[in-house]
C-alpha cells in the first residue's frame, strides 16, 4: 500500500469512527466485559489484541509509538502533542518528522526499530501508555514492558479496514476521558441496587409539557432512554403503549389498563405553576379521573431537571436515572417526600440520598 493511499485510509477511518463513537458512546459504554443487560458493559478495562486489559484511572497524557504507523495513526486522531517517543523510519507527518531533530524545541526521540526497541528507554521514560502493533516478534516485547510495569495497549495487525477501525476505537477508548462514564454507570448501578429493597410495581405516563386540557398528549413511549430510566425504578407498565414519542388522546387514559398511577411532566407548557396545572386537571373531565391527578402524583419536572430528560450525555443521564428512582419509589429512601415540581436546583434532592 503506498503512502498516500494509506494516509487517506486512515484519515477517512479516524472521520468515520469518530463520528461513530461520539453519536453511540453511551451505548459503547467502557468497552470490555460482559452486557449487564441495560445497554452498558461492565467495566473492567480495555480488551486489547493479546487480550489484556487496560485500566487506568486517569486520561493518559504521555503517549510512545513504537512503530510509523502507529505514530501516524496517533497524529492523525490529534495526539500527536502526547507522544514522547517514536520508532525509527517515522516519515509522517511532517511535523513528526522535524521533531526527530534533536535541536527541534520539541523534540521527541527515537525508541529504535519496531523490531528492537530500546526497552530501557521506553521504561526510563514513564510514559502513561505505550502502542504496539501484534506481530511474532512484538509478544515477547510487550511481555516483557509489561513485567517491567508499563501500561501497554497492543493493538491489531491492520489487514484490514476492519482492522484499521477497532485499532482506532481502542486508541478512542483508551485515550478518551472516562470519569463522567463511570459516574453514569455507578449512578446506574445504584438505583438498581436501591430497587432490589423493596421497590413498588408503579404505572406511569410521562410526556412533554404541553398542556392543554383540549388537546391530546404527546407522550413518551418504549424504545427511549427516558422509558430505560423509569423501568429502572420498577414502572411496570408505561401507559403511553407507543414505539417513541407520539400524541395520543386523553381519552386513552380512561381504561383501567393504561390509567396512570403517576404523571410526570416535562415541562409545564402554557402554565406557570403546580396548583393552577392541577386545578385544571383535576376539573377536567378525563384528567380527573385518572389515579395520578386523584392522588396528587403529578410531578413536574423543569429547568435544568427538564434539561436531562432530554440530553443523552453521561452526568446528565446518571442524575435523571437516580431522579427518577426518588420520585417514583419516594420511600426508598429515608425522610423523603418528592417535591411537586422539581428544577434547577435537582441535586439537592441527593444529598443524604446517594
Amino acid at each position: 500500500m503506498n503512502l498516500d493511499n494509506r494516509q487517506k485510509m486512515i484519515a477517512g477511518a479516524a472521520v468515520l469512527v469518530a463520528i461513530l463513537v461520539a453519536s453511540t458512546y453511551v451505548v459503547i459504554g467502557l468497552g470490555g466485559g460482559d452486557d449487564d443487560g441495560d445497554g452498558l458493559k461492565e467495566y473492567t478495562g480495555y480488551f486489547d489484541a493479546m487480550g489484556n486489559t487496560l485500566k487506568m484511572e486517569t486520561q493518559p497524557s504521555t503517549i510512545i509509538s513504537t512503530a510509523p504507523s502507529l505514530t501516524e495513526l496517533l497524529w492523525s486522531l490529534g495526539y500527536g502533542n502526547q507522544i514522547v517517543a517514536v520508532s525509527d523510519f517515522t516519515s509522517y507527518p511532517q511535523e513528526a518528522v522535524e521533531r526527530l531533530n534533536s535541536t527541534h524545541p520539541n523534540h521527541t526521540p527515537s525508541m529504535g526499530s519496531y523490531w528492537e526497541p530500546n526497552t530501557e528507554m521506553i521504561t526510563n521514560l514513564s510514559a502513561d501508555v505505550v502502542f504496539m502493533t501484534k506481530t511474532s516478534g512484538s509478544v515477547s516485547i510487550y511481555e516483557s514492558l509489561k513485567d517491567a510495569g508499563e501500561n501497554v495497549v497492543m493493538l491489531h495487525v491492520e489487514e484490514s479496514y476492519v482492522d484499521i477501525y477497532r485499532n482506532i476505537e481502542m486508541v478512542l477508548k483508551v485515550m478518551h476521558p472516562v470519569p463522567a462514564m463511570l459516574d453514569m454507570k455507578n449512578s446506574v448501578e445504584s438505583v438498581k441496587e436501591k430497587m432490589s429493597n423493596g421497590a413498588e410495581d408503579r404505572q406511569i405516563l410521562m410526556h412533554l409539557g404541553w398542556w392543554n386540557m383540549d388537546d391530546d398528549v404527546y407522550s413518551v413511549g418504549y424504545n427511549t432512554f427516558i422509558d430505560d430510566a423509569a423501568k429502572m425504578s420498577k414502572v411496570t407498565k408505561n401507559t403511553a403503549d407507543i414505539d417513541g414519542f407520539a400524541m395520543i388522546s386523553k381519552e386513552f387514559f380512561l381504561d383501567d389498563n393504561t390509567n396512570p398511577d403517576i404523571i410526570i411532566s416535562f415541562g409545564f407548557g402554557a402554565y406557570t405553576d403546580w396548583d393552577d396545572l392541577m386545578k385544571d386537571l383535576r376539573d377536567d373531565d378525563i384528567w380527573g379521573g385518572t389515579n395520578a391527578v386523584k392522588n396528587d402524583e403529578v410531578y413536574v419536572f423543569t429547568g435544568r431537571a427538564e434539561d436531562i430528560a432530554s440530553r443523552a450525555a453521561p452526568q446528565a443521564y446518571g442524575d435523571f436515572v437516580k431522579l427518577m428512582a426518588m420520585i417514583l419509589q419516594p420511600q426508598l429512601f429515608d425522610d423523603f417526600e418528592p417535591p411537586k415540581t422539581v428544577g434547577n436546583d435537582y441535586a439537592d434532592l441527593f444529598v443524604g440520598h446517594w
